[in-house]
């Protein structure tokens, strides 16, 4: 009888456990708006302006699977800007002084918002 009691509590204590660790494992939230907003700011490569390439601003996610992507040109003091959507963005750099080793490194998140934002890169 006192084997059957353990069982039980045991089985009880997985399935608490089990809806605890539930509880927390939705996605986070990300942004559905559609609104968008202006980005600016400079891009430089271990403390030096680039002074050619490309930045992106990627805000495509789950809610905004067809979201466009904003492609701005870097001018050659290093600065961009442009319009993109508000909320998450993902933004890579492209160009000729871009070594093509780890492409994570050259991949940030920056949440945007309402106004004027300044994103400054340092790869």
């Amino acid at each position: 009888m006192t084997r059957i009691r353990n069982w039980g509590a045991l089985v009880a204590a997985i399935g608490l456990l089990a809806s605890v660790g539930c509880e927390g494992s939705s996605p986070p939230p990300v942004s559905s708006s559609n609104e968008t907003v202006t980005v600016k700011g400079k891009v430089s490569l271990k403390g030096k302006p680039l002074t050619s390439g490309k930045i992106q601003f990627d805000a495509t996610n789950i809610n905004r699977r067809d979201a466009p992507v904003g492609t701005f040109e870097i001018g050659k003091d290093g600065t961009y800007s442009g319009t993109t959507l508000i909320g998450e963005n993902y933004v890579s750099v492209s160009g000729p002084a871009i070594g093509q080793g780890d492409l994570s490194m050259n991949r940030k998140e920056v949440k945007l918002t309402a106004g004027e934002n300044t994103v400054d890169i340092d790869l």
